[in-house]
């Protein structure tokens, strides 16, 4: 089984890589509903329903940054890729239609760095790839 190193981790709306990523993530999920009737026989029965995606970024600020932090501003619909281990031949991908709901700067005297925290819905289908 491969292991990966986080330091390898990419994001990108469309092909500009996001600058001064330190992290980032995805989750997903499905709602489940209960299908159960009168009369089945003691035994609970699911269906999937609809499918979600959520997640973020953190990332030291770059104002500069104009097809990556700053295409991510709320309000924004981009199409995220998401490369848990880089984008090197042969690693997968994620491919996340989203809207922006926050995009967050935090900035203080005793800060290392400014930062931004970017949150994302999932507005669509999630695909996965290989690079």
């Amino acid at each position: 089984m491969a292991s990966y190193s986080g330091r390898g981790g990419i994001i990108k709306v469309g092909t500009a890589v996001v600058a001064e990523v330190e992290d980032w993530t995805l989750e997903t999920s499905v709602a489940i509903r209960f299908i159960t009737s009168c009369g089945d026989e003691s035994v609970k029965r699911a269906a999937d329903g609809l499918k979600d995606s959520k997640g973020g970024l953190s990332a030291r600020f770059d104002d500069t940054d104009t097809n990556g932090q700053q295409a991510l501003l709320e309000g924004a619909s981009p199409t995220l890729k998401l490369y848990p281990a880089g984008d090197s031949s042969g690693r997968q991908f994620i491919t996340v239609p989203a809207v922006i709901p926050s995009n967050d700067i935090a900035s203080g005297i005793n800060s290392e760095s400014t930062t931004v925290n970017i949150t994302f819905e999932g507005n669509g289908d999630i695909t996965r790839g290989t690079v």
